[in-house]
């Protein structure tokens, strides 16, 4: 990865006032199927009540969009399973970072 070509994509869901370890356990079962996907790096759900943010990290902007089709498709499918509606889906360059190995909530 080069300094800088890094890209998230962050995905904003109403959950309603389903407890926020839901969350989890659709992040388990997301990262089960992105880590297949060439080019992703990680993920990260953000969670309060009745809102989560799922984060997706991959290794550039082009990886992301090469995955487009595929990730929206995933995308409305989970949502549809885990009851949330979807808000808002923003793409994003990540121009600094600092996580030290950070694991929560993984097997």
């Amino acid at each position: 990865m080069q300094d800088g070509a890094v890209h998230v994509t962050i995905v904003r869901v109403g959950t309603g006032d389903q407890e926020i370890a839901t969350a989890t356990i659709v992040g388990e079962e997301m990262v089960h199927w992105l880590r297949d996907l060439d080019g992703f790096v990680g993920s990260m759900m953000l969670s309060r009540t009745g809102t989560t943010l799922s984060v997706s990290i991959w290794e550039s902007a082009e990886v992301a969009e090469r995955h487009r089709a595929v990730r929206e498709e995933f995308r409305q499918r989970i949502s549809a399973v885990a009851g949330v509606e979807i808000q808002g889906v923003e793409e994003f360059e990540v121009t600094f970072a600092h996580v030290a190995a950070l694991m929560v909530g993984a097997e």
